[in-house]
């Protein structure tokens, strides 16, 4: 049975099936039964909803009914945000559910935040964020070899999308274009290569820099040309080649010892990056 931050109303035929948790994000996989009775779901955390099959009527609070296609999606804002939902169908319908707290929002809208549609629930076919859930349920079924900062990264970006297209009177912080001073990032390089094998997060980057996220992530990118997640990325195939060029390691233990889901996923993001799979970038080294 799937539950939520806050509370489902008793027997709601949900049921998780993949689900991920960092810092104040979660990221689900849910299944909707067939047939499904109307349940009401009570959330205390901003939430976005995109089913990925069939059609589904959903309730706002006020018990006006909306049609919910595959694609569409459902956002629900924190305190208290109570919608109903009924499903028909001779098949389960999947929904991927991102969950986010107070504490990531905040760090969009330092002040004066109005949700829309006076906090009811709204329902629009927002292709940013469909395909940024999508990206995420890709994640959920097979794992970055940085799925945190992945995670966290995308979270961040449909948030900010949400509260600047959506929202009225947001405090969102200026963009703009200075980067970090060079002890900083030196401080965050360091702490990538030592740390190529295991998890990492943007709050545990940020921290190193004494910054927000939103500004750590915008100083950084200014600085490299890339976002953390890209240059993580970048890092652990940059490491791969040094070892390539000189030991006999077996793909598969190298990809495992960066963090890669997979042999196969190893390959496909070194050829993308590199150019040239694994295999021929240590058959050119050893030429």
């Amino acid at each position: 049975m799937y539950t939520t931050s806050a509370t489902m109303a008793s027997g709601a035929p949900f049921h998780t099936v993949l689900e991920r948790e960092v810092e104040d994000i979660r990221c689900s996989l849910v299944q909707l039964e067939p047939d499904a009775p109307r349940h009401a779901i009570l959330h205390d955390r901003l939430s976005f909803w995109v089913p990925l099959n069939g059609r589904r009527l959903v309730y706002d609070r006020r018990a006006r009914e909306y049609e919910c296609r595959g694609g569409d999606s459902i956002t629900m804002t924190s305190g208290g945000n109570v919608w109903e939902g009924f499903w028909h169908g001779e098949e389960s319908q999947a929904c991927v559910l991102l969950e986010v707290g107070d504490s990531v929002l905040r760090e969009h809208s330092r002040g004066g935040l109005v949700h829309p549609n006076g906090g009811q629930m709204i329902l629009r076919q927002d292709e940013r964020i469909r395909y940024s859930m999508l990206a995420l349920y890709q994640d959920l079924l097979q794992p970055s070899p940085a799925s945190e900062l992945f995670t966290g990264h995308l979270a961040r970006g449909i948030t900010q999308h949400y509260v600047s297209h959506y929202c009225r009177a947001a405090d969102v912080p200026d963009a703009g274009g200075r980067g970090l001073s060079a002890p900083e990032l030196r401080r965050v390089r360091e702490c990538v290569e030592e740390r190529l094998s295991q998890k990492l997060s943007l709050p545990e980057l940020a921290r190193l820099t004494g910054l927000s996220v939103p500004a750590f992530c915008r100083r950084f990118r200014a600085s490299t040309g890339l976002s953390p997640y890209q240059y993580v990325l970048r890092a652990k195939i940059e490491h791969a080649k040094a070892v390539l060029a000189r030991e006999e390691m077996p793909l598969t233990d190298l990809a495992l010892s960066l963090g890669f889901y997979d042999q196969s996923q190893f390959t496909n993001t070194f050829r993308r990056i590199a150019g040239v799979s694994p295999r021929d970038f240590r058959r050119r080294t050893a030429a």
